[in-house]
C-alpha cells in the first residue's frame, strides 16, 4: 500500500514485523548461501500486516565485498490463512475421530459383554450359530473403531506399531463367516476350503 517515495530510504524494520538478521544474512553469503529466503510478516499502511514471502539477494563488488541487498518479495497472506484454517480443521477432524471412537466403544462393549454371557447360557444350535456371528461382526466393528483410533493417533504422530501374530485361517474362515448371512439370505451358499 505504500507508494515508492514513501518506501526509498526507510530502514527495512520500518516495514517487517520481524527484524531480518541483516548480519547474520551477510556472514550467512560469505559462508557460501547464495540468498536469505524465509515468509516475514509486514506492516502495511495502516493496521493490517501481510505476510510476503521474501529472498534477500546480496550484490557484490568486485572483491567479494558487500554492496547492497536486492530483495524480492510476495504476498503470502492468503496463502497463510488459508493453512492455518487448515490446520484447525484437521484438528478439530482429529479430536473428534478420536473422540467419537471412544463415545462408539463404550457401547459396544457392552453389547460384547453381554454376547459372552450369553454364551453361557443353554442355545440350540440355531442360536449359537447366531450368536456366534454375533460376537464376530461386534469384535470386527471394535477392529474397525481400533484403526479409526489408530488413524487419530498417526495424525497427531504417536502410533506405536506392533507385531501381532495371526493364523491365516483363522482369519479366512473369520470373513467368509462375516458375509455368510448376506450371502443366505441372497440364497448363495458362501464357503472357503
Amino acid at each position: 500500500g505504500y507508494d515508492r517515495e514513501e518506501l526509498t530510504g526507510r530502514h527495512q524494520n520500518d516495514l517487517f514485523g520481524v527484524e531480518i538478521p541483516i548480519r547474520a544474512t551477510a556472514e550467512g553469503f560469505f559462508d557460501g548461501k547464495p540468498a536469505w529466503h524465509g515468509v516475514v510478516e509486514c506492516r502495511a499502511r495502516g493496521p493490517r500486516r501481510i505476510f510476503v514471502d521474501l529472498t534477500v539477494t546480496p550484490i557484490l563488488d568486485q572483491d567479494a565485498g558487500l554492496l547492497q541487498f536486492i530483495a524480492v518479495g510476495h504476498d503470502v497472506s492468503e496463502l497463510k490463512a488459508a493453512i492455518e484454517k487448515a490446520q484447525v480443521a484437521e484438528r478439530a477432524k482429529t479430536e473428534f475421530l478420536a473422540q467419537m471412537s471412544h463415545e462408539i466403544r463404550t457401547p459396544l462393549n457392552g453389547l460384547v459383554g453381554f454376547l459372552e454371557l450369553l454364551d453361557r447360557t443353554p442355545l440350540d444350535a440355531r442360536q449359537a450359530e447366531y450368536l456366534r456371528n454375533s460376537s464376530l461382526s461386534a469384535k470386527v466393528l471394535m477392529g474397525i473403531i481400533n484403526d479409526i483410533l489408530d488413524l487419530s493417533r498417526i495424525e497427531r504422530g504417536r502410533l506405536e506399531i506392533e507385531e501381532v501374530p495371526f493364523a491365516t485361517r483363522e482369519e479366512m474362515e473369520t470373513t467368509v463367516d462375516l458375509f455368510s448371512v448376506t450371502a443366505a439370505q441372497k440364497n448363495i451358499e458362501l464357503a472357503a476350503f
